[in-house]
């Protein structure tokens, strides 16, 4: 039975009143055992706090009609949580389907040109049916966690659980929800932090600025910043906030180049599997420096830097799109397939294989990083992508 957002939100209002009758329990029930996706998105919405106060508050301001604002507002994060899977071609019409899938107020939009697939080659003809998902047990997503290296070689585990306070000789390190904090005070050592396959940290450095890594990467930096300059290397995803020192610019390293900036917002993608290096400009300025050259971004734009060259472009970008893995998104916007897969394979840990062709058509959408393997692929398989997990390994077996 298909169910509007103004009946589903009238039920959940009635249930969190306790106002709701049996038959229409019936009804709520129904809709939650249509798809795991609705439970969990209904069971979110019991932990909500804003939602719970507006509820509580309704008796309480009878003349501002609360319950039409709470009626409004799980209305609203139902209509975040539906959205179109669009499968299109410039050639075949576009085939529109509704999704449910819990998550916070993002749902999966995979966008795709139709695609023929044959082992060895792409040919015309009926498309393959999606093959089933074979998974002996789902895998989680990834989490805060990173090793430390400290001066003398030793590694410390780090992970979101607990507080602690980590020492490097007579240096003092605090360690706190997934985050590092350094002090300007103590002797000047070298660190390096190191996020695996399916992790994730952050670091606040000695200056103040504020680092997060993606998954497998790293950054190797001072406890303080003496001299003239305050100098980092990393390799893999950061975004970094810079703290303002007119005096004093920040200085960051990869395998590709330089940047310099004095107190900024930015993107580095400098993944070795990547087609280019990537620094983005959310805010401030950025001069990114390839040898020989140098140009100076602006917000807005993304520098390219191909491997093995000193050659450097400028593009537009969505800020949003690139940082998106910030705010616990996959965002895609005109990705292939392969650009797809690694970074599913460096957030749930996976290897990637292809059986036949490799599909290169772009897709654009939103998955939320807190899914769970299963149910990204589910959400991929909408889309008309057949993928198999055996193990550690995820194979892309065609595109519908």
């Amino acid at each position: 039975m298909a169910y509007t957002e103004q009946q589903i939100a009238q039920l959940i209002l009635k249930h969190f009143r306790e106002e709701i009758t049996s038959p229409e329990m019936d009804e709520l029930e129904r809709w939650l055992s249509e798809a795991p996706q609705n439970r969990h998105f209904f069971n979110g919405l019991r932990n909500e706090d804003d939602i719970i106060h507006l509820i509580e508050s309704e008796e309480l301001d009878l003349k501002n009609n609360v319950q039409e604002k709470i009626l409004q507002e799980i209305q609203r994060r139902i209509q975040e949580e539906e959205e179109l899977v669009d499968i299109s071609h410039t050639t075949t019409p576009i085939l529109k389907r509704r999704v449910w899938y819990a998550a916070a107020a993002v749902l999966v939009l995979l966008c795709a040109g139709s695609m023929w697939w044959a082992t060895g080659t792409e040919t015309e003809g009926q498309p393959v049916s999606p093959a089933l998902i074979k998974s002996g047990s789902d895998v989680l997503p990834g989490s805060d966690r990173a090793i430390l290296t400290l001066s003398d070689g030793k590694q410390v585990e780090l992970n979101e659980d607990g507080t602690q306070v980590i020492t490097d000789g007579d240096l003092a390190i605090a360690n706190a929800d997934g985050e590092l904090v350094y002090s300007a005070a103590g002797p000047v050592v070298f660190n390096t932090m190191t996020t695996p396959k399916g992790g994730q940290y952050r670091v606040v450095l000695a200056d103040g600025s504020k680092v997060w890594l993606n998954a497998a990467s790293s950054i190797t930096f001072p406890s303080r910043f003496d001299g003239n300059t305050r100098e980092v290397n990393i390799t893999g995803e950061v975004y970094f906030d810079i703290e303002e020192d007119k005096k004093k610019p920040f200085i960051v390293k990869t395998q590709g180049g330089m940047l310099e900036v004095l107190g900024t917002q930015f993107n580095v993608n400098a993944y070795e599997d990547e087609a280019y290096e990537a620094t983005t400009l959310v805010e401030g300025s950025v001069r990114v420096t390839i040898g020989a050259k140098e140009i100076k971004l602006k917000p807005g734009q993304q520098s390219r830097v191909l491997e093995q060259s000193e050659k450097i472009g400028v593009v537009e970008v969505n800020v949003d799109d690139v940082t998106g893995w910030r705010n616990n998104l996959f965002i895609f916007n005109n990705a292939d397939i392969p650009t797809i897969m690694r970074q599913l394979g460096r957030w749930y840990d996976l290897d990637i294989s292809y059986r036949g062709v490799v599909p290169k058509k772009p897709y654009k959408g939103k998955i939320p990083r807190d899914f769970t393997l299963d149910e990204v692929l589910n959400a991929l398989k909408l889309a008309g992508v057949n993928l198999e997990i055996y193990d550690k390994t995820l194979i892309v077996t065609g595109v519908n």
